[in-house]
């Protein structure tokens, strides 16, 4: 089975880890521990111009098109998060943020979480083939197993010093094998993936990505649905100029309007710096 996704875009990989001493904000009286900050860069993308979900007055409404999706569907708060299932930083997000966000935001209704994919097949070949993948998935009912699967074998792989990791987990062949971990029925798998059925959807995701300014992979959306009191956006903002002197480059962007605020995280903050962003809007 060949990679068919295409994507032109030239990237090369950057990644940064930074510790950040303990800070007390004043306002909300959000607390951040120690924040570790890990960033899969690739070069700027070009202008891509599509029709997608806004709000006026700075205020950017990131749509979940009608991707995969978990949590409390009446919730004001969404995570919409674009994602690598090969990038070597996302594996580490996954374990040590998205899973904690998921136990104690997702699953306990507060928030709601999309995953739309962000495969950059200029570094990762088989990229493309395992978002068609977990899209395929999603048709019997499999989605969130196998993105579980993947990510797993992406951080057990990751998490090894260079010299001990041997051959890659992201062929082709181990696809299969994953997919029957998950559970899915792999004559129907196959044949939704020989079909490019979801080529066009992944693209898509690329695409809104590009749009909303996404530059790496992992990069995380967080839309509230409801206008924000001062005190409020000053805590954000103090999260945000935090994070920015500690570490040296703004990773967080904040989009307010009455309607709708969007804090857009462009790199793998760890989960204690992404849940003080959560607690001051939940």
């Amino acid at each position: 089975m060949e990679e068919t996704t295409e994507q032109s875009t030239e990237q090369k990989p950057q990644s940064d880890t930074f510790e950040v001493k303990q800070s007390t904000l004043v306002a909300g009286a959000v607390v951040i521990a120690i924040i570790i900050i890990g960033f899969y860069l690739g070069s700027v993308f070009s202008d891509v111009g599509n029709s997608l979900d806004y709000v006026v007055d700075n205020g950017l409404l990131v749509s979940s098109d009608d991707d995969a999706f978990i949590g409390n569907e009446d919730s004001l708060v969404s995570i919409v998060e674009f994602s690598d299932f090969h990038c070597p930083v996302c594996g580490m997000f996954f374990k040590e943020t998205v899973l904690e966000v998921k136990k104690n935001y997702v699953d306990t209704g507060k928030v709601n979480f999309v995953y739309r994919d962000f495969p950059i097949l200029s570094l990762h070949a088989n990229a493309g083939t395992y978002a068609q993948a977990s899209e395929c998935g999603d048709d019997q009912g499999k989605f969130w197993e196998l993105h579980d699967i993947f990510y797993n074998a992406n951080y057990d792989f990751y998490s090894l010093p260079a010299e001990e990791r041997g051959e890659s987990p992201f062929t082709v062949e181990l696809l299969q094998n994953y997919s029957e971990e998950a559970g899915l029925d792999l004559e129907e798998l196959n044949s939704c993936l020989d079909s490019g059925k979801y080529i066009d959807e992944v693209n898509n995701d690329l695409a809104d990505g590009q749009f909303y300014g996404v530059g790496g992979t992992p990069n995380m959306f967080i839309v509230a649905k409801k206008e924000l009191t001062d005190l409020q956006l000053s805590a954000l903002n103090e999260i945000a100029s935090i994070v920015a002197e500690q570490a040296g480059a703004s990773y967080i962007t904040i989009y307010n309007s009455e309607q709708v605020t969007t804090i857009h995280i462009k790199a793998a903050l760890n989960y204690q710096t992404v849940s003080a962003i959560l607690d001051v809007l939940v």
